[in-house]
Formats: structure tokens, sequence, C-alpha cells
């Protein structure tokens, strides 16, 4: 078998691989390289999935670092560069951190599929190696421990010496620069960050059970808690390394009586207070683990999660550039509010002025021109372009963020480009999975197009966000209205609570639908009343396919369900 092992998806080994995955991706050279954490993560799942040795360039460059469908492998390398430079990430990682215990990653020259090798086996010398020779501490590489030999040793060490010589000379002249030239840049200097999430490795009873699902919980977390805007994850193991954190998460699993169930809490790390706690069950082994702590990672990374509702509290200036005009936008998105629309749409630009590459700031601004444009029918088609432009710049500036490839479905779906809109939503959902928001959204969408998998995507919103807003509820109480489920219609929209903002139509026109269909002629005819006055119509379709109030809401399939239980005339 030699040093390094075949990786596997079975048994404990893959929840070793995991792991693994976890510690590497929470290291501060891999999160300052998230192009590099996607890579790894693509090559992992493809070698646990058995696929490994059929991965090629073209597969890594398209499905792995997000290039478009006609990327040309002869006629570029980057595939076969990014591949070599996360080798050799890899090789710095262990040569940094030496591997104690658990299994350690490797990709071999010449290779894309990925190797696992233990703590004994990173330590004990290859069979190739010359006895009076020493592999250099780190080199767990194959390429490395092969070229290792007595003839071409002295050589190569003398050039790698001068090669990191001269690193060190670079950061030295860097360093001295910055020392000698305090005039930062001013959009560093006013951008304000995202709070930082210290993340502890997961605790548990010391139990063999337990033990597995800690390194189970560890992997989904560590890969998780990545994909939101909300939080910047330090991890526990280099905390010493890192300024003190805003937050940190622990976790302990515990397993009584067969039982086992981990226990979550989030504290806010300056004044001590614990924000929040959670206790899930953890199914057996054999159960995929990341579905069921879904719902509980929404609630720490979603936009109104509760990280995001602390630090609202918490905001001496909220349109400040950065984090919180994000937040003040999603505060803007979900609420509709006019009085705030200005100030959104002024600290995003500022925003974008201060970092023109920032993926979310581009995909919030992609939104709002869209939204400008159903404000200012007249400017319309300009708006909707530019919104499209900057759908394009998001997902060009990270094609590994979820929200870039977000805001290019909705730019498609906008245009009623189902095909596209679908792929890009797809997409965005396998990117990040954890909001709630922007499954209904999207939910909504596909429900327009007609697409059958709009429902499945509506409830798993309604999972994550139980709380949502009536616009993410209104197509799934259309579809259960029209699969004669109209008492789950109105016990869904009964589950919605009142808004007091621009979004009570929406709730009026869902409680109207939901009541008409269960008979509830009257209760449905006071709903519909109040639309009508938001609206300012009459209650023919024009009049309310015209008004800004509703417009957000009210597309082709939802005005035929408002006309099928009587609510609009033909």
């Amino acid at each position: 078998m030699g040093v390094y092992e075949d990786v596997t998806g079975e048994g404990a080994r893959r929840g070793d691989v995991e792991a693994a995955v976890a510690a590497i991706s929470a290291s501060p050279e891999f999160l300052r390289a998230p192009v590099m954490r996607r890579l790894l993560d693509y090559l992992v799942q493809e070698t646990l999935a058995g696929r490994g040795d059929q991965v090629k360039a073209y597969s890594v460059a398209v499905d792995g670092l997000g290039r478009d469908p006609d990327f040309d492998t002869q006629a570029d390398s980057y595939p076969r560069v990014q591949v070599g430079r996360l080798r050799r990430m890899l090789d710095a990682y262990y040569a940094r951190y030496p591997l104690t215990a658990g299994v350690g990653l490797s990709i071999p020259n010449g290779s894309y599929k990925v190797r696992l090798f233990t703590a004994q086996q990173a330590a004990a010398p290859a069979t190739s190696v010359a006895a009076s020779a020493t592999p250099p501490a780190g080199a767990v590489g194959t390429r490395a421990r092969a070229e290792w030999d007595a003839g071409t040793a002295p050589r190569r060490g003398l050039r790698w010496a001068l090669v990191v010589l001269a690193i060190v000379a670079l950061l030295g002249a860097a360093m001295l620069w910055l020392v000698l030239n305090p005039l930062r840049s001013l959009a560093d200097a006013e951008i304000v960050p995202a709070p930082s999430l210290e993340l502890q490795h997961v605790s548990t009873d010391g139990s063999p059970e337990a033990m597995r699902t800690g390194n189970r919980v560890d992997a989904v977390l560590g890969d998780a808690l990545y994909r939101s805007f909300v939080t910047l994850i330090q991890a526990g193991v280099n905390a010493s390394q890192a300024a003190a954190p805003d937050y940190r998460l622990v976790g302990r699993v515990s397993t009584t009586g067969g039982a086992t169930t981990l226990a979550v809490q989030i504290y806010h790390v300056q004044s001590g207070r614990q924000i929040w706690s959670q206790t899930v069950a953890i199914p057996a082994d054999a159960t995929p683990l990341e579905p069921v702590l879904r719902p509980m990672i929404a609630q720490i990374i979603q936009p109104f999660g509760v990280i995001a509702t602390d630090q609202r509290a918490r905001f001496t200036d909220p349109a400040a550039p950065g984090f919180p005009c994000l937040v003040l936008y999603h505060d803007y998105r979900r609420t509709r509010d006019s009085a705030i629309y200005t100030t959104v749409d002024t600290c995003l630009e500022r925003s974008g002025e201060l970092t023109p590459n920032k993926t979310n700031v581009l995909a919030a601004r992609s939104f709002m021109a869209f939204d400008a444009a159903r404000l200012t029918p007249g400017d319309a088609p300009a708006l909707r372009r530019r919104g499209a432009r900057l759908a394009r710049d998001a997902v060009r500036a990270d094609p590994f963020s979820g929200v870039g490839h977000y805001a290019l479905a909705t730019a498609f779906f906008a245009e009623g480009r189902c095909d596209l809109g679908k792929a890009s939503a797809q997409r965005s959902i396998e990117l990040n999975p954890y909001s709630g928001e922007k499954l209904a959204t999207l939910g909504a969408a596909m429900f327009e197009c007609g697409d059958p998998d709009a429902e499945r995507l509506l409830r798993e919103a309604l999972l994550l966000d139980p709380n949502g807003p009536a616009y993410t509820r209104t197509p799934l109480v259309i579809l259960l209205i029209r699969q004669q489920e109209a008492a789950e219609a109105l016990a869904l929209a009964n589950m919605i609570i009142p808004p007091m903002d621009a979004t009570r139509p929406s709730y009026d026109l869902t409680m109207a639908l939901a009541q008409a269909a269960n008979g509830r002629r009257a209760a449905a005819a006071a709903s519909w009343r109040r639309v009508l006055r938001s609206a300012g119509s009459k209650g023919d379709a024009a009049s309310l396919a015209a008004s800004p109030s509703l417009s957000p809401w009210l597309g082709s399939r939802t005005m035929e369900a408002l006309k099928e239980v009587g609510l609009v005339n033909n």
C-alpha cells in the first residue's frame, strides 16, 4: 500500500476525511484562499464518491473552479496550476501543523485523486530514501519524498532555500513599506467588516459513538459556517494567532441510553453573554448528518439569524459601508420599507466604491437595480440591464459564492429565461443551502415558470425560516389549493405573523386566497378589500398588475389563482 491510502466514503474513514477537510479549511492560510477551499472540497467529494481516478482537467476547471463550460484545457493550464498550488498549500499546512492524530490529505503529483495518510505513516521514511538522507520536516507529499534521494537532495535543497530566502526578503520589504508609508487605503479603513465567530472543536463525553459524531459535526460546521457574509470564521485551534473574536461557538456531543445529542451555544465574547443555544438529536451514523443540522446552521448564519440580530442592536451606524449596510439591505429586502430605500441604495453604492469586487455588495446592488425598475417603469429597461450586469460581475468576482449565482438567477428569471434561471438557482443552492429567504424567492420564481421543483424549494424554505414574510408563502399556499389541500393552505397562511410594513398587501392577498379556497367568503372579502385599498385598484387584473405595492409578488400564476377563487375579475 505504501505511505498513502485510498480515500473512501465508507465507515469511519469518511468521518476522518471530513474532519481533516474542516481542520485544513479553518487554518489561516486556507481562510484567506476561498478558491483553494472550494477546490479541495471538490476533489475530496469526487474521491469519496469513487470518481477520483476519473477527474480530468476540464471537470476541475468547470465543476471545481467555476469556469465556463466552453473552457479549453489545451489552451489554458489554469486547472493544473491551481491544483499545483493546492498541493503546495497542503504540504505547507502539514509542515506548520504536523499531524498528530486522525488522517492527513495529499494530492500526489500527476493526479487529481486525494490520498490520505496517518501520523505514523507521515513520520515513517519512504523506502526509496537513502539511509544517509532525511526528508525535510513537513515534506509529506509523494513528490517531495520521491525527489529526496542522495543524488538530488543537496541541489534541490539549495534551490528551495534560495526561493524561501527571496520570499522572506520580499515580505520584509513589504512590511517595511507599510511602516514607512502609513497612508493606507481609505477603502479598507472605512469598510466595517463582518463579526468574527470562533469555531471551537466540538467536545464529547468520551464515548466512542460521541467521538465519531463529534468529528462528523466538526466537518459539517467547518464547511457550512463559511458560506454566509454574516460571519468571518476563526478556528479555535488557531485562536492564539488571531485577534479576539466577536463571538464563540462551542458544542458538545453526548450519548445517553443509546440516544446522541448535540448541544450548541454561542457567546458574545466581550460581554461573556450567551446569546443563543440549541440541542439537536443526532441520528445514527448511517443517516447523512448535514440535513439534520441544516436548520440550526441557518439560524446562525442567515441575515435574520442569531448573530445578525445581535449585531443590529450593537451598530453605532446602521448604514456604515460594509457589513452594517448589507444587514440594512436585507432589512429593506424583507420589508420593502420605502423610508430606508435611499439610505440603503446610497450605502451600497459607497460600499461598492470602497470594495468594487465584493460579491455580496455587487449582488445587493443588482437587486436594488431591479427593484428600482419596478418603482420607476420609465427607466425600467436601463435599470434591468444594469441589474443583469451587476449580477454577472458578482459571479465573476467569486464563482464559488452562492449569492452571486443567486443574483444571476434572479436576473434570468426577470428576463423570463426560466432554464438559465433554474441552472443558476441550483448552483447557488449547492454553494449555500442555508438561506430560507433565498430558497423561497427562487422557489417563487420557479413557481411562476411552472417548474415542478418549486414546491420542494418552498417547503425547504419553510423549514429554514418558519417566520418568513407572507410573500415567501403565497406560492406554496396556491400550490396546496390546487392540490385540493385547502385546509393545509389555510393553516399555513394562519401561521404567518401579520406584518406592519410595506409587505402587508402580500399578507392580505395570501389570506384572501386561503380563506376563499376554504369557503370563508366574508373573511376573504375583508382581506381582499384591504388589498384593493393598498393597491388603489378596483379589482381588475390590469390595475392590480400596475400597482407598485403588489407588483413584486403578483406574477401571472398568482393572478390565475386569484381568478380561480373568484377574487379577480376576468
